[in-house]
């Protein structure tokens, strides 16, 4: 998409990814205090013990000498990796029709070995982790290209097939390597299937309850091996390895001098000095989160005394201090921008504190964790070269859900003069890409470029702080990001409710124009200057009305896609939402269009427009029947109180069967105690001929609901006690089975999900919600077992700043207004959340409630 035309996308609401967390108290008191940014139901929806499983994780298997990429240019010395030149002779050549690799340039920079046989011309080189031989390697020098005895140049293409390097870009003078599955991590998608990490060789596997996969190996060939077989496993939506992901700086002796009471050039030459001027002492101490992810930062350092929240590490270590120096200079350059204001910085160390390097996995936790911090802001000053696998899907899934989550998300550009393209986060359409200018407004040498890049600013010699209490210079798109997630934490304090879309829509409105006139691949739109933003042109400028419901749309549904054409204009994003109105994707239209994949048949979806102003009523729609397709071959289910039964019917069947194989997939199940489970014997059989038993009958009973159903006879599976038994069925001789597993549920939270209005000072009393296994109301004291134990979170989002909450006697909670605003009770238990908005404002009616919507659900949960 062109970036003269592309808009930031995003409105209101929020994207339910994993679960839910509990904060730790120390870091949720502080933040909490901090935050204005509420999501649209009031839930941060992350799942704690799976991003503790990553950290563990990622700790155990770290390894310093991962390699992001290695990058040779012909006729000059060495290769750089990961941006650091290395090697003393030449390491490429280049012929007409190939790049020739230096054997021995390749084995310095991966930490390997060269043996050479200069007789036969035979070698072998390892990378310290795989070997290759070669009996006729071409031997030349690097200076005339006859053979010597002490170097050797292979084929580029040779390196990438024998050692298990991808080249993953080349042009004319340059090639780039990158390894694959050096971390011997897959992350899989698959929400419609249970996935068994042993069954794929994994040693150890993690997952977050709503279908994303973590699986670890002990070899990079099982790692291959395993992702092969896992791109034909039914029911896999995507499957990439853990890529990993390296800083983007270059320490510099070089000072340019500021003119300002800044410590850099930059400050002055974004303009945010004329906002600060102009803004009021309401908006200055404003809260608002600016999340780092990087190395960590310096806790002692004197510049940014008074601005760290405390963070957390996704590297597995119980700090946050960082030693290599690029999140302290990153995080200096925010805190210099926004003096005097109360801007936090919330680390979080998604690479190594001394090497710098990191995994996408990490990066996408790191982001996951900020999100449910009340992150405002996030910045990415780092990269990752896509490998043979390809771009990361889960770190572009997740980007999105945190711009569901109206925070902004800011990332360099890259520091490799290439096409941003190449490199993730950059790539991804709708965060704020940088690229680097320096003090005379030329591009930097180093910078990338591309249609991704949406601004530029400063990022050559920038001085800012460094570990040890210390200052020095740093260059690169590192430097630049800082200052527009800075420029976009002031836009915050100023305009708190506004969308990452308008903050977005500001910063390129508030720009120099260079390069070609109008959007260009390198300036973006231009570079970064708030120095003519008015304050009251922002504060008042009408944002237009929320879109109309795109109920005129045309609509085209089929099994697995929904195509809505006719967008109208003003429109920026379509969200699709399930039939609970919880969003599961979100696209910008293209060209008036857009279109969802990957859908479930026989499924209500809501369709839901949104532009700067808000969103418009949903439109409902049903997906086609699969007239062809066969179910899924495995499934978990979760049971519901009061016996909900869950129907996943299969897709229709024109044909009968013709084996019992056809009418039944093997299928395991995972039902609650006292629920019900459905499933269609397919085929129009007569049931007479189709023999349907339980193994064990005293763990579930089973009978026949349906008959004449047009697709087969349907079937009804009632729980009776916990354990493991199988569903056989059997047809003219042949028998499939249906494994189910019944486990019995600790507690149920039945949710009302509402929204009240009092007036200051009026009160309201909510129910706990909170039932044991067998459907009864929880006690006072079991309420405050659950509390105490840290198993339930019943808490103010807003610190009391809305309201009052207070614990009752009989394990209720009381409700009592305080002054004018919007705040949420949040409920957290065992994976489970639930909230109830409150809204405080004086023309409401004193009797208490003014409006309520009430939507009941609930779920078993074992804590």
């Amino acid at each position: 998409m062109n970036k003269k035309t592309k808009q930031f996308f995003v409105s209101a609401l929020i994207v339910c990814l994993l679960g839910t967390v509990s904060l730790p108290t120390a870091a949720a008191s502080a933040v909490q205090e901090l935050s204005h940014m509420e999501s649209q139901d009031g839930t941060l929806q992350i799942n704690e013990d799976f991003l503790s499983q990553v950290q563990n994780l990622v700790s155990d298997y770290w390894d310093d000498g991962y390699v992001s990429e290695i990058r040779f240019t012909s006729g000059e010395i060495g290769a750089q990796v990961d941006g650091k030149q290395i090697g003393s002779q030449i390491g490429c050549q280049q012929t007409e029709d190939t790049f020739l690799i230096s054997a021995q340039t390749f084995a310095d920079v991966t930490g390997g070995e060269l043996h050479l046989d200069s007789e036969t011309n035979s070698i072998r080189l390892s990378d310290g982790e795989t070997d290759m031989e070669s009996q006729n390697a071409a031997v030349f020098s690097s200076e005339d290209s006859q053979p010597i005895p002490n170097d050797v140049f292979l084929p580029a293409d040779q390196i990438s097939e024998e050692l298990g390097y991808h080249i993953a870009s080349q042009d004319d003078t340059t090639i780039t390597f990158v390894k694959s599955f050096q971390t011997m991590r897959l992350i899989i998608q698959a929400p419609k299937v249970t996935l068994h990490g042993e069954d794929y060789g994994a040693v150890e596997t993690i997952r977050d309850g709503n279908g994303t996969y973590v699986m670890q190996f002990d070899s990079i060939e099982k790692t291959k091996n395993a992702y092969e077989m896992l791109l034909e496993t039914e029911g896999v939506k995507s499957v990439e390895e853990d890529q990993v992901v390296a800083l983007e700086d270059f320490p510099e002796s070089q000072q340019e001098v500021s003119t300002t009471d800044h410590l850099a050039w930059g400050a002055n030459r974004i303009g945010t000095d004329n906002l600060l001027l102009n803004m009021n002492e309401e908006q200055k101490n404003r809260p608002v989160v600016v999340a780092v992810l990087d190395t960590g930062v310096s806790s002692n350092h004197s510049a940014l005394s008074g601005r760290l929240l405390e963070g957390t590490s996704m590297m597995g270590v119980d700090n946050t201090e960082d030693f290599h120096g690029h999140g302290t200079h990153v995080s200096g350059i925010i805190a210099d921008v926004t003096k005097g204001t109360q801007v936090k910085i919330l680390p979080v160390q998604v690479l190594s504190g001394t090497t710098g390097k990191g995994s996408i996995l990490g990066v996408a936790s790191g982001i996951q964790w900020a999100v449910s911090h009340n992150a405002d802001v996030i910045n990415m000053s780092l990269t990752a070269k896509y490998s043979s696998v390809g771009g990361s899907h889960y770190l572009d899934k997740v980007i999105r859900q945190a711009l569901a989550n109206q925070t902004v998300v800011v990332a360099a550009a890259g520091n490799y003069a290439t096409d941003t393209g190449f490199y993730c986060p950059a790539h991804v359409p709708d965060l704020l890409c940088v690229s680097a200018i320096n003090s005379k407004d030329e591009l930097a040498y180093f910078t990338n470029y591309g249609d991704a890049v949406d601004l530029a600013a400063p990022g050559v010699s920038i001085y800012s702080s460094i570990p040890g209490n210390k200052y020095g210079n740093k260059s690169g798109t590192s430097m630049a990001a800082p200052y527009v997630a800075a420029a976009a934490s002031l836009l915050k304090s100023v305009l708190p409710e506004a969308t990452p879309e308008r903050i977005g829509a500001l910063l390129t409105e508030h720009s120099d124009d260079r390069g070609d006139p109008g959007w260009d691949p390198h300036y973006g739109a231009g570079i970064l200057n708030l120095t003519n933003l008015s304050l009251n042109e922002i504060i008042n400028q009408p944002i237009g009305e929320k879109p109309k419901a795109i109920l005129d749309a045309n609509v085209m549904k089929s099994t697995n896609l929904l195509t809505i054409n006719k967008i109208p204009d003003d429109v920026t994003a379509i969200i699709l939402k399930n039939e609970s109105g919880v969003p599961v994707d979100m696209l910008p239209p293209n060209n008036g269009t857009v279109t969802f994949s990957g859908l479930t048949p026989t499924t209500t979806y809501q369709i839901v427009a949104s532009n700067r102003a808000g969103q418009s009523k949903p439109l409902i729609v049903t997906t086609k029947r699969n007239t062809t397709s066969k179910p899924s071959s495995s499934g978990s289910l979760g049971g519901g109180s009061g016996n909900i039964i869950h129907d996943v019917i299969p897709p229709l069947i024109e044909n009968p069967p013709v084996t019992v194989a056809d009418m039944l997939d093997t299928i395991q199940v995972d039902i609650k105690l006292n629920s019900s489970y459905q499933f269609l014997v397919k085929g129009n059989h007569d049931t007479a001929n189709i023999k349907v038993e339980v193994a064990d009958p005293s763990i579930a009973s089973i009978t026949l609901v349906d008959g004449n159903d047009p697709r087969g006879a349907k079937y009804q599976v009632q729980t009776k006690s916990t354990g493991t038994t199988k569903i056989n069925v059997t047809y003219q001789g042949e028998t499939s089975s249906m494994e189910v597993t019944v486990t019995q549920p600790q507690h149920s939270l039945t949710v009302d999900t509402a929204s009240y209005t009092l007036a200051p000072g009026g009160q309201y009393t909510i129910g706990s919600w909170l039932q044991d296994g067998n459907g009864n109301q929880l006690t006072a004291s079991q309420v405050q077992e659950l509390i105490d134990s840290q198993k339930l979170v019943v808490r103010d989002s807003r610190t009391g700043s809305v309201f009052d909450l207070k614990q009752l006697p009989n394990g209720n909670f009381q409700v009592t207004g305080k002054q004018e605003g919007i705040g949420y009770v949040l409920y957290e238990i065992g994976g489970v959340h639930a909230s109830v908005k409150i809204t405080v404002q004086n023309e409401s009616a004193s009797q208490g409630i003014a409006a309520r919507n009430t939507i009941f659900w609930s779920q078993l949960l074992s804590i």
